[in-house]
């Protein structure tokens, strides 16, 4: 699963495993900024640094004919004009749906399963991460803390965005007891991130907002 999006890969390690929800609400702001990581990385848009911080605008890809999900993030932002867009407003039109479409997106890439629910049947399936993806996928970032790994680009997006929205711990952690100690050395990691700077502000004043799933407990 090297081709995951870093979205993908914060879906995949902050869904818990026995809930079949995010670990923490934040998680789903995690995904947000991921995504809009993944967005830049595709060149569909392009970073753009100012007095007034950061903001992105359409890249060189931007409208190409790619209808992944990537792409519709990127067509999603485009609609508010040719930019600079401040990241906050790139994070809103992203969309707050976008927990249930990455679930979707992972069912159909084979790295987790559809849960059919046991009540509500006409809701759409609830989603179970396929721990044998997980694991390597959260080895391989606790490596990166470690520093026995060099950091990926998309391993840099991963962990801005958790640490951004204040989430390390879970989605780092290996069960839903969450391991503190992982958050000093990641942003040890992290300490040299544009990443960091540039979505900081936005997003912890979404994370500020509280749960934005929309969802209520799940039961059934």
């Amino acid at each position: 699963m090297d081709d995951l999006p870093a979205a993908l890969v914060v879906w995949l390690l902050g869904q818990d495993e026995q809930w079949l929800r995010p670990r923490h609400h934040a998680v789903v702001t995690a995904a947000r900024a991921a995504a809009l990581c993944d967005v830049v990385a595709s060149g569909a848009a392009e970073w753009v640094d100012g007095p007034g911080g950061a903001a992105v605008r359409p890249g060189p890809t931007a409208g190409a004919g790619d209808d992944g999900l990537v792409a519709s993030w990127g067509a999603a932002m485009a609609v508010s004009g040719p930019g600079p867009v401040p990241v906050v407003q790139a994070l809103d039109a992203i969309g707050p749906d976008l927990w249930d479409r990455l679930g979707t997106d992972v069912v159909r890439r084979g790295a987790a399963l559809a849960v059919p629910r046991g009540v509500r049947r006409w809701r759409s399936p609830r989603c179970r991460p396929r721990r044998e993806v997980v694991q390597p996928l959260r080895r391989h970032l606790l490596a990166v803390v470690a520093g026995a790994t060099p950091a990926e680009a998309r391993d840099e997006a991963v962990l801005a965005s958790a640490s951004c929205a204040g989430v390390l711990e879970h989605v780092l952690s290996d069960t839903a007891f969450t391991d503190l100690a992982v958050i000093a050395p990641a942003e040890d990691v992290l300490r040299e991130s544009h990443l960091v700077a540039r979505l900081e502000p936005a997003v912890s004043s979404l994370t500020s907002l509280g749960p934005l799933t929309g969802h209520p407990p799940p039961s059934g």
